[in-house]
């Protein structure tokens, strides 16, 4: 994830001596947020980072939240995840788990899913600041917050505790030696508790002159490369001039720079003359409708697509072409006839046979965040961002809820990852205690949720 985040990596020398200065001032704030919009670029720029060593500090643990893979929402698994990189790392912190009387700390742990704020507290931060400081300060490193509050849990009653709120309870708990720096977007349920916790938050203005220049660099280092060096130049364009028209159009996301050239690489996007790069709409919006403008030139041809992105909007974590064939009602080749325009868009998994089902899949998903915004969210005149290739999550959740429903009295629930992981959160209130008990009964599930766990 890391590598593919990292791919053509330009810049950003402001913000990591940014970040340095405030890595080792003993005076600043032990905790810095990053925060800026999406498509700046928050993930690339940790993740060179986490692998160049560029803070000036050594990073002990790390944990990226990701919208398609639910596990690292989870405020449960984040502890947990921590606590292993922890105890991998410092030698003091694994003896204390290893003592001959950490049975509580491991029951902490095992519960974290259910309680992930006492596991934090006491399996974590107390054991931490219990161990002699280590020789130099260390760094704890948390990208995308944000991503954690739209989690809806895998247990469907719409309770949890969010990755964000356990910063701010625990936050002043921090041992001295060890500082913590998140990125998130500029979302007001995530930077004011987090100021009020005492955060120092650095926002990132994708239109600010160190942001643009730095995304200039990147575009012009790419049109410098095969093969978009010679088509470029086949229209009549340097890199230097088509690294201006994308700076101007991008409104400082690197996201619509690393689309449009992809786009140009590939052969998705032509460029007869200069005037056709010029010509391009800006901002994410912008791109997005035109890339599906082209894929889907009319209604009939975005008809097939438009029902299985409504499912890949709804989805708990990603969903497999096998299900979504079945709940859709078509057959698997379809569904990958009907996703192939829109490839490069998606980040498709090929995952081999189920134990219960035999089945081989792909699993599917949006490769950004904003592709699913843009498909299901209102603009401020309460209209669909995406006019006519909007799609309707309601009855999404319809036909998932169904078809969950249906695979339980078949009895084959328990053949499906997906339905394992996440049946409860496709039930109603009024059915899902039913159900789910029900579920208890049967063998081949209980088989099939102590294998998940």
């Amino acid at each position: 994830y890391r590598s593919e985040k990292r791919q053509g990596f330009v810049g950003r020398q402001w913000l990591f001596e940014e970040v340095r200065a405030w890595a080792t001032n003993p005076e600043s704030e032990q905790d810095l947020l990053i925060g800026a919009d999406y498509g700046v670029g928050k993930s690339a720029f940790l993740s060179e980072l986490l692998d160049t060593g560029a803070a000036g500090l050594p990073v002990v643990a790390h944990h990226f939240c990701r919208a398609d893979d639910s596990d690292t929402l989870e405020a449960g698994r984040f502890v947990r995840s921590l606590a292993s990189q922890l105890a991998e790392a410092l030698p003091a912190y694994r003896a204390l788990l290893e003592a001959d009387g950490a049975k509580e700390l491991h029951d902490k742990l095992d519960q974290a899913d259910q309680k992930p704020l006492p596991a934090f507290d006491q399996a974590v931060l107390a054991p931490l600041r219990r161990i002699e400081a280590p020789a130099t300060q260390l760094l704890l490193v948390i990208d995308a917050l944000d991503e954690a509050l739209d989690h809806r849990p895998s247990g469907g009653d719409g309770t949890r505790t969010t990755i964000v709120e356990l910063l701010v309870n625990e936050d002043r708990k921090l041992p001295p030696w060890l500082r913590l720096l998140a990125t998130s977007r500029r979302r007001d349920e995530v930077l004011v508790p987090l100021r009020q916790g005492f955060f120092a938050i650095e926002e990132i203005n994708a239109e600010e002159a160190a942001n643009l220049s730095d995304l200039y660099d990147y575009a012009k280092a790419r049109c410098g490369q095969e093969p978009l060096a010679t088509l470029l130049s086949a229209a009549g364009l340097s890199p230097s001039e088509a690294a201006e028209v994308l700076q101007a159009k991008s409104g400082g996301k690197f996201l619509y720079a690393v689309k449009v050239l992809n786009d140009l690489a590939t052969g998705a996007l032509k460029l007869p003359s200069r005037q056709a790069l010029e010509a391009l709409p800006p901002g994410m919006d912008g791109f997005y409708e035109a890339a599906f403008e082209r894929r889907f030139p009319d209604v009939a041809s975005y008809a097939a697509v438009q029902p299985i992105l409504a499912l890949l909007c709804e989805q708990r974590e990603p969903l497999g072409f096998q299900a979504m064939a079945a709940i859709l009602g078509m057959s698997v080749r379809n569904v990958s006839a009907a996703l192939q325009p829109l490839n490069d868009l998606l980040r498709m998994v090929p995952v081999a046979a189920a134990e219960a089902s035999g089945r081989s899949d792909v699993l599917c998903s949006f490769d950004h965040l904003s592709l699913e915004q843009w498909l299901s969210e209102e603009n401020e005149l309460f209209q669909p961002r995406a006019g006519r290739f909007a799609v309707d999550r309601a009855a999404a959740a319809k036909q998932i809820h169904a078809w969950a429903l249906a695979e339980v009295q078949a009895g084959r629930a328990h053949t499906w990852p997906y339905l394992v992981r996440h049946l409860a959160s496709h039930l109603n209130d009024g059915e899902r205690a039913e159900v789910i008990g029900g579920q208890l009964l049967q063998y081949p599930w209980l088989q099939a949720r102590l294998k998940l766990a």
